[in-house]
């Protein structure tokens, strides 16, 4: 559905956030209709879900950035490299940036998970050694990594006091030690080209933990502490990083803990339902682009007013 409106005069035509006339007249553009084709059911969504995704047009062209002093300031400067990029929430960030014309590139753990990437239509890597990854980015996209969603995260939960050892010190090298490595490699490659903007996705329960999720937290809280390092660090020459703090999506691991407790979680949730994919996606869109490269070094909490509550069941 195509709008069209003119202003009544030069000096009340519609501005930007910054007071600037975009001009004479403009043209807002609605679409409506399923984010999927039938073919990306691989990806986990829903084929059938609506959204409504509203773009503001200057003479008939796409907005590719926030316009600035009369010139067009880019969102997405380079490749987004997206680790845990098989997951729901991975795959459909993947599928939303590459319609805002970024380039996002999937990091996978597993060769099956790299499947479900090529299924879909997105462009993957195996994880392996953390250390190569922004040599082997430069290598399939023909530039390092300039934006970096961190999902990455293993399936690890249990009671503090009930797995063994070996369980717990394979917990530390997978959700800590290697979220370390991954942290340092491309930190060090964003410093080289001056510019880098890194969000790590973390959770509600790093606040408020729920019974059986305090390694889950644990990792969570150090991640959150890596990359606001990170942002202490390097914003100086260039490199930026926060976090974002999602309560229950219906989806991944999500899914899994509510299948018995989705009535109890929805009385939970102030606002009466939950955190919605679009929702957590569209948010991840703006945190990871230059534009909000002053939300540095902190958490934004996206759980519905959760974290405000009582979350025990």
């Amino acid at each position: 559905m195509i709008v069209k409106g003119a202003s009544a005069s030069a000096g009340t035509g519609p501005r930007h956030h910054d007071g600037q006339r975009i001009g004479p007249q403009f043209v807002a553009r609605v679409r409506i209709g399923p984010r999927l084709h039938d073919d990306q059911q691989g990806a986990g969504l829903s084929a059938g879900r609506r959204f409504v995704q509203s773009r503001v047009l200057r003479w008939g062209r796409r907005r590719p950035g926030a316009h600035r002093g009369g010139k067009m300031k880019p969102l997405f400067k380079g490749p987004v490299l997206i680790t845990g990029g098989s997951s729901r929430l991975g795959m459909a960030l993947a599928l939303a940036l590459r319609e805002e014309g970024a380039r996002p590139l999937s990091v996978c753990r597993t060769e099956e998970g790299l499947a479900r990437c090529a299924e879909a239509g997105l462009c993957g890597l195996l994880l392996g050694e953390p250390e190569s990854l922004p040599e082997r980015c430069l290598e399939r996209m023909g530039e390092p990594p300039a934006h970096v969603a961190d999902l990455m995260h293993s399936r690890f939960e249990s009671l503090v006091a009930a797995p063994p050892p070996e369980a717990i010190m394979e917990w530390a090298a997978v959700d800590i030690g290697l979220r370390a490595r991954f942290v340092r490699a491309v930190g060090r490659s964003m410093l080289a080209r001056r510019f880098g903007r890194c969000v790590f996705v973390s959770s509600s329960a790093a606040e408020c933990p729920a019974q059986g999720q305090g390694y889950y937290a644990a990792a969570k809280l150090a991640g959150e502490a890596l990359y606001r390092s990170l942002a202490v660090e390097l914003s100086g020459r260039g490199v930026t990083a926060c976090s974002l703090r999602l309560s229950w999506l219906d989806a991944g691991r999500g899914a899994a803990f509510l299948e018995s407790r989705r009535e109890a979680a929805l009385r939970r949730m102030p606002t009466g339902r939950l955190v919605g994919l679009d929702e957590a996606v569209d948010a991840l869109l703006f945190l990871l682009s230059a534009s909000a490269s002053s939300v540095n070094g902190t958490a934004v909490t996206l759980d519905g007013g959760l974290s405000a509550t009582k979350t025990h069941f």
